[in-house]
């Protein structure tokens, strides 16, 4: 015998559909917000716990033009520039391999003569000193040439054409921040009338390799969405050449990471000179009230900027540790948007609120570690935001529907129990218990026409006892008969037959027929199973009644028709 016992909880199976369905949603939904953009700074916002302070290389000293420089030379763009001159002589005696300007020299000033001369002196020294320079594009163009994974200006600012002949290389130093205006992206090529050049940092790393300029061409190569600067120097980049550099440190106000010297304490011989031999020397604003080459950097989420110099130096530092960063693809954040949202769902929608809220913390805070597991192994950014938020609405949703489905079990009990009372309020009145059902029937399903159907046990018949307006009860007999004999709900069609089941014995059928266009439900047919159940021992004890008031009726009649009294 089939399983008629209904109930007003969902199956574990119906509620794994109903998991994956909002699922489904809710990934959608994350989706679209994820391509239009929508909360993009939140989301870089939170990429930034992957910036930690490291250990660095040592191999980059920052010589900085701070306050101190200034109080003793005297306002900084008024500065000869014979004193980058002696700099330069004192660092490539020193034993300085690259010595790197942060400063544009695009306008002829006193002492360029003497720093000409101090560039052919590093070159030429010893150390083999060599010397790199800034340049600046100040109008980008509005195309990209092709698959070129470069930028391109329109117009650019370069150092005084004899600096340009005496350094060793060029390099690019504009920055481009984030929509949050964070710098977390250094170029690597820019075109400019038709020739090719190299960002700062990437100039000083290949000039700290010993690849001249001339060679550039030749060692970088160029594959899909990556750039190959030498040998296992990998940069991921996109259709403009940006890569993710990495960041050691917070900005020196906080806590210094690169060791960095007062540019007055070197010409003062404060310092010692060996601290220079072999490095990557940096010259640059730094430590000085009221310059404006200074950034928000993903390190320091307080707000506070690192200077222009700082952001070089942590490039460069990701270059020679060979850690630069690599984004996650589109496809992979849409794959685990979804696979998240899915998952999520499909959790909480099995659990109680209470180990909802655990099973949601236990994802979320396993997604991170996961995250950051695949950023320490690969060095790629797994982006949080929009995975979390698919968890969040996830577990919003299935709560959501917690309620719902709490306020629709509380509206079925109460129609339930009124059903109920209203039945026994009939006093074993078959005819109006029947009619109380029909009416309930109605508004569970809205049918326009059907049927109730009893056993008669007496005469061992089968008959509709109710019929709805408009229907012919016989038109169901079959439907009806099929579920008495199975004992369990028949769908054919239109029509529905649920059996009414009192101690294993089937008392009758409910029948309806559908109005066109309508499709049964699952709260539906559950309503009817559970109706049935209910409305079974009144029902039982209604038929009981008319079963002994007929057999009462017959007494009187045969006494009443006896000729003869009967004497007790």
């Amino acid at each position: 015998m089939a399983n008629t016992t209904p109930t007003l909880k969902l199956s574990r199976k119906q509620r794994l559909q109903q998991g994956l369905y909002l699922g489904g949603i809710i990934a959608a939904f994350v989706l679209l917000l994820w391509v239009s953009g929508a909360f993009a700074q939140l989301r870089l916002r939170l990429s930034n716990i992957y910036f930690v302070p490291s250990e660095v290389s040592d191999t980059i000293v920052i010589i900085a033009i701070d306050d101190a420089s200034i109080a003793e030379y005297g306002r900084f763009a008024e500065w000869p520039r014979s004193i980058y001159a002696d700099l330069l002589d004192r660092l490539s005696a020193a034993g300085a391999r690259v010595v790197a300007f942060d400063m544009l020299f695009d306008q002829p000033a006193e002492g360029d003569d003497a720093l000409v001369q101090a560039i052919q002196n590093a070159r030429a020294g010893e150390a083999r000193t060599r010397v790199i320079m800034p340049s600046v594009g100040v109008q980008r163009a509005d195309d990209v040439q092709g698959d070129a994974q470069a930028i391109t200006f329109d117009n650019v600012l370069f150092p005084a054409p004899y600096f340009v002949a005496a350094v060793d290389n060029l390099g690019f130093v504009n920055v481009f921040p984030d929509v949050d205006s964070m710098i977390r992206r250094q170029p690597s090529l820019v075109h400019y009338q038709n020739e090719t050049y190299v960002s700062f940092s990437i100039a000083t790393y290949l000039a700290y390799k010993r690849i001249p300029a001339s060679a550039i061409e030749q060692v970088i190569t160029s594959h899909p969405n990556a750039l190959d600067l030498a040998a296992e120097r990998p940069l991921y980049v996109d259709q403009y050449g940006f890569w993710v550099q990495n960041y050691f440190g917070p900005p020196a106000s906080v806590q210094p990471t690169f060791t960095t010297i007062s540019l007055k304490d070197v010409l003062a011989d404060n310092v010692d000179m060996a601290l220079f031999d072999g490095k990557i020397v940096l010259v640059g604003a730094m430590n000085n009230v009221g310059f404006v080459d200074q950034y928000p950097v993903p390190s320091d989420t307080s707000g506070r900027p690192m200077t222009g110099v700082e952001i070089q130096a942590n490039a460069i530092e990701t270059l020679l540790q060979n850690r630069a960063l690599r984004e996650q693809s589109p496809l992979s954040q849409a794959v685990m948007i979804i696979v998240l949202a899915l998952i999520g769902s499909a959790v909480y929608t099995q659990l109680r609120w209470y180990w909802k809220l655990v099973a949601a913390f236990a994802l979320m805070v396993g997604w991170v570690l996961v995250a950051l597991a695949i950023f320490s192994i690969q060095l790629e950014i797994v982006y949080l935001f929009h995975p979390l938020l698919a968890l969040f609405l996830s577990l919003l949703g299935a709560i959501l529907i917690d309620i719902a489905q709490e306020i629709r079990r509380r509206r079925k009990t109460e129609f339930l129990l009124e059903s109920v009372v209203a039945i026994a309020e009939q006093r074993l009145a078959l005819d109006s218990i029947l009619a109380h059902i029909a009416a309930d029937l109605r508004r569970i399903t809205d049918a326009p026409h059907g049927a109730i159907w009893l056993m008669n046990t007496e005469q061992a018949q089968f008959n509709a006892a109710y019929v709805w307006p408009q229907a012919d009860g016989n038109t169901f007999e079959t439907i009806a008969r099929s579920a008495a004999e199975k004992q369990t709900r028949i769908i054919e069609g239109k029509s529905i037959a649920t059996p009414i089941i009192w101690q294993g014995q089937v008392l009758g059928t409910l029948v309806v027929h559908l109005a066109e266009g309508k499709r049964p439900t699952r709260e539906m047919l559950n309503l009817l199973d559970l109706l049935a159940r209910q409305l079974a021992p009144n029902l039982d004890n209604a038929l009981l009644y008319g079963k002994v008031e007929r057999q009462r009726a017959l007494l009187e009649a045969i006494f009443n028709g006896s000729p003869a009294g009967i004497m007790v």
